[in-house]
């Protein structure tokens, strides 16, 4: 079976959006609905009908897909190269959390209670963005690896920012098994650039359209 490659970038594209929107948080104390609303209501979308439909549209991984062009582009600047380092620690947890079925039912657990609190509030309350945060605290952030999230000391030392950080992270392993799911392989970058770029070209003239 061929690999679906626009699928394979679609994911990427939201685990790179996730790696930049934690920077634009954590370095600036900017996290933009555009950007941050498809990521969080992915967490809540479990039976999508495709790939796309967990995000919504094209539209929804815009800031992702034009991040992932500039990173295939090989522009080197230290914010890329931070979003990159970003991207490959959230890959490589994923990798860890999939062969822990017990982390992964206590976090389909409570998504299920972040969800009825959810329809209470709504998706962007500070109290469901902060019960989102405390399941990566309490799942993902056991493991001995952990995401060293850099940026302004004054927002980061902020708990909504923290609480808005580890949501996006969270967020970021969603995309990731997503990627996986789908056919992504961790050398993708280094073997399959050719096809994921063409793909990438398409969904950035869509996403302009």
């Amino acid at each position: 079976m061929s690999a679906n490659y626009r699928d394979i970038t679609i994911a990427l594209g939201a685990v790179c959006q996730s790696a930049w929107l934690v920077q634009q948080t954590a370095r600036h104390n900017q996290t933009p609905h555009y950007a941050f609303d498809p990521l969080l209501l992915s967490l809540f979308n479990k039976n999508p009908s495709n790939t796309l439909d967990t995000y919504g549209d094209v539209y929804a991984l815009s800031a992702g897909f034009k991040t992932l062009d500039q990173l295939f582009k090989n522009q080197r600047s230290q914010a890329l190269h931070e979003i990159m380092r970003y991207m490959v620690n959230i890959l490589a947890l994923e990798r860890r959390l999939r062969k822990r079925s017990d982390l992964l039912n206590v976090i389909s657990q409570r998504l299920d209670k972040a969800q009825a609190q959810a329809d209470l509030y709504d998706y962007h309350h500070e109290n469901v963005i902060a019960n989102l945060a405390g399941i990566y605290t309490d799942t993902i952030s056991t493991f001995p690896m952990r995401i060293q999230v850099q940026g302004n000391p004054s927002y980061l030392e902020n708990r909504a920012v923290q609480h808005k950080v580890r949501a996006i992270l969270f967020a970021g392993i969603r995309a990731a098994i997503l990627w996986r799911q789908v056919g992504g392989r961790r050398w993708d970058f280094l073997l399959k650039r050719k096809q994921l770029s063409t793909s990438l070209k398409t969904l950035l003239t869509e996403s302009v359209h």
